[in-house]
């Protein structure tokens, strides 16, 4: 039996789970999922998607009941204007999940804002036309100023890095995308801080698994990162 770590007021938990390992022996994941995620789950068409989203909210739902002490099938998660979901009752404990492919991520504070995002490295079809939609003046300059064979990373970190950012603090890519600007640059050190006084959010990149980038974002810069890479045999071996 592994034991479930616990969490401190200067920590952020990061926690990577490859959905298609992650099964619990003699539990139907859809039983741990309310009906307004089943009503979500439904409707998307290709079946492994719908796996996919089914598992990365069991293993959400686990991972909280875990941290709160609680019954993975009692939350009942609310939302913010832009999707954020949050549970009422339990304040001190924030969260954020991102998923691409097969790999989720998911990240866990107590008393901050965090946000995660996690993308493949792929080449992005017309990141040149979206970096001029989404990307601010000063992130623009930057990325034309990357040399042709190096543009896709410098757009992946752009984009995870904004994602992260907006997840942290509940915004819209499509709406505040351009009110902020983050480095193109690798980050060394503790990262990037964005904003002034109580509003500070530190971005970082993360370790990801090969073939994916991933960048996190929490409110304030006292903390440090603790990683579960196998976060799917600790679920379950728990």
């Amino acid at each position: 039996m592994m034991h479930f770590p616990s969490i401190e007021c200067g920590e952020t938990h990061v926690w990577t789970i490859d959905l298609s390992k992650f099964a619990l022996k003699g539990i139907d994941h859809e039983t741990l999922l309310s009906g307004d995620e089943i009503v979500r789950a439904n409707r998307f068409r290709i079946p492994e998607l719908r796996n996919r989203f089914v598992n990365s909210r069991a293993a959400l739902r686990l991972l909280l009941a875990d941290y709160l002490n609680s019954d993975a099938r009692a939350f009942r998660f609310t939302y913010g204007r832009y999707g954020k979901p949050s549970l009422p009752g339990t304040p001190e404990l924030r969260f954020n999940l991102s998923h691409a492919d097969k790999m989720m991520m998911a990240a866990f504070a107590l008393h901050r804002e965090v946000g995660i995002d996690i993308v493949r490295k792929v080449d992005p079809a017309d990141k040149e036309g979206i970096a001029r939609i989404v990307f601010s003046a000063t992130e623009q300059i930057a990325f034309s100023a990357v040399p042709v064979q190096g543009r896709s990373e410098a757009f992946l970190s752009i984009w995870t890095r904004k994602e992260a950012y907006i997840k942290a603090t509940g915004g819209s890519i499509a709406l505040h995308a351009g009110s902020f600007s983050v480095s193109v640059h690798p980050y060394e050190g503790k990262g990037e801080v964005i904003g002034n006084g109580p509003d500070k959010i530190r971005l970082c990149d993360i370790d990801a698994p090969i073939g994916f980038f991933a960048s996190l974002a929490a409110s304030g810069t006292n903390w440090t990162v603790m990683a579960f890479t196998n976060g799917e045999k600790l679920i379950r071996d728990r």
